[in-house]
């Protein structure tokens, strides 16, 4: 036994010195620069050569080989740009990119990142001390697991267990590893430009086929569809943190760059005519203007830029003027029989992947003025967490969202990342408002953010005891 585990010591310590002398010789300015020429060479050779074969099938493959070594280089060295920030680029398209058997190729590259990042703790042997909210993560994700046993049906109980235990997973080991404010800040930089990314093609989308017959942005690509109200509710998070690096920019190139992005990333969220996502657009602009400094510059901006929405884009008053009229478009009527339903199973709870199931048990019983349809969600995160994990499971998801904030509280103002704390703040308000009416409990971007915030709450630990005055919350 003492031998094998000298064996493996002695594996891991050769491996860590392999890395190191890896990343020393990586670092060198003109290894770099040759091993980029080489690689730009090989890759334009190869998809010539695959191109010229006329199979898309080769090109791929090809692609993959050729860009095999250098990722690899890069994860070992850098996993939060890579496989993470590819992870961060492509959740806004996460609908649009199944590979089969119900898998993503989200769900593949969070895979990788979760191995790399495994690597990169033990490489360091050093874990971070976790939050209060890491326990609360899995203690919320046992009780998921556990209410399979009294769920309706085993099959969607068993693929909410399935999703959420894959995103507890990789915020729980993003949030025990080590990472560097330049990391932090580049994933931030990350989740703008996927933003932008999903905003310009859901423009281009949006004026090159026909929007649907209420004028609202509907992605479907090969009859795979991206929900409006999720599409304008994942582009949140990079609205704040566009919206903090304006308030934030120091020269006209910043300013005019995050300036840009918010204007894309604005009318990406106008072209779903998202009630929800415009409400979360003015919470995370009134959080991000109350704790900043620049309050008046950013009153400026924002003001006249409301004014001329309303003014030029009528759809959005006559989208607003419908909310209460049509009942949160049936979300009333849903959330009446959804209460009786929980009424019937306060504690526990109806079972993980249950609340279709329990809104049409009790549909007639209730009978709505306003007839929403059959196995209706419940559209609000609170009562669906009560529907299928009972009061247990409700109880534990606020007391996690409050840690969240708390969290982001510990950092003065006057810190050099106060900037982060503010967008990260802002964009977790505006998605807690958005989720009062939609369930965005396992989707991907809400948890980027909430893993983001672990990962400051790192940076702030990590940084010499005079200057943190983070307290264990």
């Amino acid at each position: 036994m003492r031998a094998n585990l000298a064996s493996l010591s002695q594996a891991s310590a050769m491996l860590n010195v392999a890395v190191e002398r890896l990343r020393f010789a990586l670092s060198d300015r003109p290894v770099q620069r040759a091993l980029g020429i080489a690689g730009i060479v090989l890759f334009l050779m190869g998809v010539g050569a695959a191109i010229a074969s006329g199979d898309l099938k080769v090109v791929a493959i090809l692609l993959v080989v050729l860009a095999a070594p250098f990722l690899i280089a890069l994860a070992l060295a850098r996993p939060y740009l890579f496989p993470y920030g590819l992870y961060v680029v492509l959740v806004p398209f996460d609908n649009m990119l199944a590979i089969g058997n119900g898998s993503t190729l989200t769900k593949l590259i969070g895979a990788l990142t979760i191995g790399a990042v495994l690597f990169s703790i033990l490489r360091e042997r050093r874990i971070v001390r976790p939050a209060l909210t890491v326990p609360l993560v899995i203690l919320y994700t046992f009780w998921m697991l556990l209410s399979m046993f009294w769920a309706v049906d085993a099959g969607p109980a068993w693929e909410d267990v399935k999703t959420m235990f894959n995103l507890a997973l990789l915020y729980i080991v993003l949030s025990i590893a080590p990472i560097e404010e330049r990391d932090l800040r580049m994933i931030c930089l990350l989740v703008v430009l996927s933003g932008v990314g999903a905003a310009l093609y859901g423009i281009w989308y949006f004026h090159q086929f026909p929007p649907s017959t209420d004028g609202r942005l509907f992605l479907n690509v090969g009859g795979r569809q991206i929900d409006p109200n999720g599409f304008a509710d994942s582009l949140l998070a990079p609205i704040a943190l566009s919206l903090v690096g304006l308030m934030k920019a120091r020269n006209i190139h910043a300013f005019l760059a995050s300036l840009a992005a918010l204007a894309v990333l604005g009318e990406g969220v106008l072209i779903t005519l998202s009630r929800e996502a415009m409400l979360g657009c003015v919470v995370v602009a009134l959080v991000a203007v109350m704790m900043s400094r620049r309050r008046l510059l950013a009153l400026a901006l924002l003001l006249p830029s409301f004014a001329l929405v309303l003014l030029f884009v009528p759809a959005v008053i006559t989208r607003l003027s419908t909310a209460v009229s049509s009942g949160g478009a049936g979300r009333t009527a849903i959330w009446q029989v959804d209460l009786q339903a929980w009424l019937q199973h306060p504690i526990l709870g109806w079972g993980a992947g249950s609340a279709f199931q329990a809104y049409s048990a009790n549909l007639l019983s209730v009978a709505p003025h306003d007839f929403a349809g059959w196995d209706r969600p419940p559209h609000n995160i609170v009562l669906n967490t009560l529907l299928n994990l009972g009061l247990v499971g409700a109880v534990v998801l606020v007391i996690a969202f409050v840690m969240m904030f708390r969290q982001l509280a510990r950092i003065p103002r006057g810190d050099r990342l106060y900037d982060l704390r503010v967008g990260l703040t802002a964009s977790l308000a505006g998605i807690a408002v958005a989720s009062m009416f939609v369930d965005c409990t396992v989707e991907k971007y809400v948890w980027i953010v909430l893993a983001a915030i672990a990962q400051l709450r790192t940076v702030v630990r990590s940084r010499p005891a005079p200057q943190s005055r983070l307290r264990e919350p």
